[in-house]
């Protein structure tokens, strides 16, 4: 059984939230002034909680990417972390083999978690995937 947390962390509001036409184009799909606040306000909670995190997963979409660099750079950890394109969002949340694959890799990374504390920023329908999933 593992021992340490597990953080899920949606990624910042973003321009495709803010601006749906941005939401199709992941170039186009950044962080917005205020979603980079939300990421800095995380950082700074682990910061302020002395949480160290030893395991760092995100989705491989700009969004959640600037999310994972906000928050480390706010935790003053430099440190490299997983873009796993599998954690990506369901481009249709009813598809199973898009439900599958964000399992799939959650699963990878809950049974190869043997210690520490494990952050994993994503989209708010594979997390949705993941909390259906996690073994509790």
């Amino acid at each position: 059984m593992p021992r340490g947390k597990l953080f899920l962390m949606r990624h910042g509001e973003s321009m495709g939230n803010a601006w749906k036409p941005a939401y199709k184009a992941d170039e186009r799909n950044f962080l917005t002034p205020f979603g980079v606040i939300q990421a800095q306000l995380a950082g700074h909670w682990f910061k302020r909680r002395g949480v160290s995190l030893d395991h760092l997963y995100s989705s491989n979409l700009n969004r959640a990417r600037h999310t994972m660099a906000v928050v480390l750079h706010e935790s003053d950890w430099q440190r490299p972390w997983v873009n796993m394109p599998a954690l990506n969002e369901l481009s249709d949340p009813d598809d199973p083999e898009e439900e599958a694959r964000v399992r799939g890799a959650f699963h990878n990374i809950f049974t190869t978690w043997t210690e520490g504390n494990v952050l994993i920023i994503s989209h708010y329908h594979s997390m949705q995937v993941i909390f259906d999933y996690l073994p509790v």
